[in-house]
């Protein structure tokens, strides 16, 4: 059986040259000593081991990582860009794009969420579900930490 070590030395080549160019401020990266910064060399990370290893599942875990964090990092600097949950659907979409091209399969959802954050781009306050979504997010929001234990113990449950 091969054994994949792509990934776990890019992340430590990563991390080594993160903190080496902050130990002597580098003014080239600058922008990149942030959390954002360090999402999108992470993504790098997968992007590269994916083309590396024929990979096509590390695509979408490389496109969502660099995708929000260059939205965090930008997202002042793109006037157009949406500051909502229509940025991170677009970011979804595009890489369920990648990776639906890598395995040719798998569109259709991409295709779906596309659409939805085109609707809700272009129509945030029309959405007819809007009202009911503010009235039970300071529920979710006190409560998503036990939603997301009992998700993990039906997941481990479940496991075979």
């Amino acid at each position: 059986m091969k054994k994949h070590w792509t990934l776990p030395a890019l992340f430590f080549i990563i991390v080594g040259a993160y903190f080496l160019f902050n130990q002597f401020s580098y003014p080239l990266f600058q922008v990149m000593y942030s959390s954002n910064g360090m999402l999108i060399l992470f993504g790098l990370a997968f992007l590269v081991h994916a083309m590396i290893e024929k990979d096509a599942k590390s695509m979408l875990p490389a496109t969502l990582l660099i995708g929000i964090g260059a939205h965090f990092l930008w997202k002042d600097a793109v006037s157009f860009w949406p500051d909502d949950i229509t940025s991170i659907l677009f970011i979804i979409s595009i890489g369920i794009f990648l990776q639906s091209k890598s395995t040719k399969s798998g569109l259709f959802p991409g295709i779906i969420i596309f659409l939805l954050a085109l609707f809700l781009y272009f129509f945030p306050s029309n959405v007819p579900f809007s009202p009911n979504v503010q009235k039970t997010f300071p529920y979710i929001q006190k409560y998503w930490p036990m939603i997301l234990i009992i998700i993990g113990v039906i997941l481990f449950a479940r496991r075979k």
